[in-house]
Parts: structure tokens; C-alpha cells; sequence
């Protein structure tokens, strides 16, 4: 099954995870400033965590990313 990220966050309370970030600005500043590219096209943040990197952005990169929209928005 082919589900793009789009797909995903649309269903299943994925808008609740960005609302939990947008109340944690200093949270999202964090997720941000680790989930980068590794120079290799996948995540730094991931890369401890298992072995398989998952490629950049990862899903929580573009969570963090979508919070800060959010939160960019209401400055």
C-alpha cells in the first residue's frame, strides 16, 4: 500500500500529535534542529534509534515542521 504523508496525516489523529507540539514550542524547536539530513539523504535524528535510517524528512521532522507552521502562523 502506497500512502503518501499527505494520506497519512489526515486520518488516524495525526492533528493531534501536531496540536501536542504546538504547545511545546521548545519541543519543536528541538525536533527541528535534530531531525536534519545526515549529508546522505537520511535522518541524523533517526540514525541511533534503529538500524534502518529512514530517508529525510523523516515523519517526525515533518510533524515538527507542520507544528511550526502552525506556530509561525500565530506570531
Amino acid at each position: 500500500m502506497n500512502t503518501s504523508k499527505i494520506d497519512y496525516v489526515t486520518t488516524g489523529g495525526a492533528f493531534d500529535v501536531i496540536d501536542f507540539m504546538e504547545a511545546r514550542p521548545r519541543l519543536v524547536a528541538e525536533l527541528l534542529r535534530v531531525h536534519v539530513d545526515d549529508g546522505t539523504g537520511h535522518c541524523r535524528g533517526c540514525s541511533w534509534r534503529q538500524a534502518a535510517v529512514p530517508i529525510h524528512p523523516c515523519t517526525i521532522r515533518w510533524y515538527a515542521e507542520r507544528a511550526d507552521e502552525g506556530l509561525q502562523h500565530r506570531r
